[in-house]
C-alpha cells in the first residue's frame, strides 16, 4: 500500500530543520518523517494528534513521533514555529534508550506548555542541533544529533515529573496495559487488511468481549471505533496523495466492493471520498 502523507519539508541525510507556519498542511495528515519537534514562538492554533485535538500557542513545544497522525487543523494568521525533523532510522535508535514510562506520559502529553527559562533552553537546544545539521557532514555528526535527542527527551521527562505530570495509571505496567499496547501495534501493521475486532483479540488471545471492556476502561470508546479511525485516515491519506480511483482504494484497503467504502466514509467523514479529495486539492 501506498503510504505517502503530505509533506511540509523533504528529509535529507540524517535530519531536517527550518521554520514554518504549517498553513500548507492544514486539513492535510502531514508526515513527519520519524520524530518532529515544533517550538511554538508566535500565535495559536489546534492540530490533531492520534485523532485528539489539541491546542497550541507560542511557548510551546510539540512532541511528535512518526506513529501517531498529525493534522494541523486551524492556525491564527501569525502562527510560527521552528521544526526541527529526523529520519525513523535515527529516531528509532534514541526512542530504544528512552524508559517506557516517559513515552507513557508523551503520548498523553504530546503538546508541552514551557516557562520562560525552559524556552530559553530549548532555543539553544534548537540554535545548537541546527547547526550540526546543517553544517557538519561527518558520521560523527549523526551521533551528535542522536545523542542530542536522547538529552532532550531525558530532560522533558525529568521535568514532566517535577511539574507534576503523573503517569497514566498504576495499571500501566500490568497486563491490561500490554494488550493495549499491543492491539496498538497490532492495528498500525494490520489495519488496512483487517477491519474486524474479533481478528486482533484473537492475535491477542482475548475474547472481542474482554478487549471492548478493556479499551472502555481506558479510552472511553471502542476497540472498533479505533480501527475505523486508522482505516479513514488511510482513506484520507490515498485520497489527498495519489489518483488511485475509488475503486482501486477498495480494493488496497480490502473493502469489499467501492460502494460499501463510500457509505462508510461518509458516515465517519460527512462527505463522499471525491468531496474529499476535491476539498483537499483546491
Amino acid at each position: 500500500m501506498n503510504k505517502a502523507k503530505y509533506k511540509l519539508w523533504e528529509i535529507t541525510r540524517y535530519g531536517i530543520s527550518g521554520e514554518t507556519d504549517l498553513k500548507e498542511g492544514i486539513g492535510k495528515i502531514v508526515d513527519i518523517n520519524g520524530c518532529t519537534l515544533l517550538r511554538c514562538t508566535q500565535g495559536h492554533g489546534v492540530v490533531s494528534i492520534d485523532f485528539c485535538e489539541m491546542k497550541v500557542s507560542a511557548g510551546c513545544l510539540v512532541v511528535l513521533t512518526g506513529d501517531l497522525p498529525f493534522i494541523p487543523i486551524e492556525l491564527s494568521r501569525d502562527f510560527h514555529a521552528y521544526y526541527i525533523s529526523v529520519p525513523k532510522a535515527l529516531a528509532d535508535e534514541t526512542f530504544y534508550k528512552v524508559a517506557s514510562s516517559f513515552w507513557d506520559l508523551l503520548y498523553k502529553h504530546p503538546v508541552l506548555p514551557t516557562t520562560p527559562e525552559q524556552d530559553r533552553l530549548l532555543k539553544h537546544w534548537f540554535i545548537q542541533t541546527d547547526w550540526i545539521i546543517n553544517h557538519c557532514d561527518t558520521e560523527q555528526a549523526k551521533d551528535v544529533v542522536r545523542n542530542n535527542f536522547y538529552n532532550l527527551f531525558v530532560a522533558i521527562d525529568n521535568e514532566m515529573r517535577r511539574t507534576g505530570i503523573e503517569e497514566v495509571s498504576n495499571f500501566s505496567k500490568n497486563r491490561s496495559w500490554k494488550l493495549y499496547n499491543d492491539f496498538y501495534t497490532l492495528l498500525s501493521r494490520h489495519h488496512t487488511k483487517h477491519h474486524d475486532v474479533k481478528y486482533y483479540a484473537d492475535k491477542l488471545h482475548i475474547t472481542p468481549d474482554y478487549l471492548y471492556k478493556l479499551f472502555h476502561r481506558i479510552e472511553n470508546i471502542s476497540p472498533k471505533e479505533m480501527i475505523d479511525r486508522f482505516v479513514i485516515v488511510s482513506i484520507k491519506i490515498l485520497l489527498q496523495n495519489t489518483d488511485l480511483s475509488i475503486k482501486n482504494i477498495a480494493a488496497e484497503l480490502h473493502f469489499d466492493d467501492p460502494p460499501y467504502m463510500c457509505r462508510f466514509f461518509r458516515r465517519m467523514t460527512g462527505m463522499s471520498p471525491l468531496e474529499y479529495r476535491d476539498s483537499v486539492k483546491k
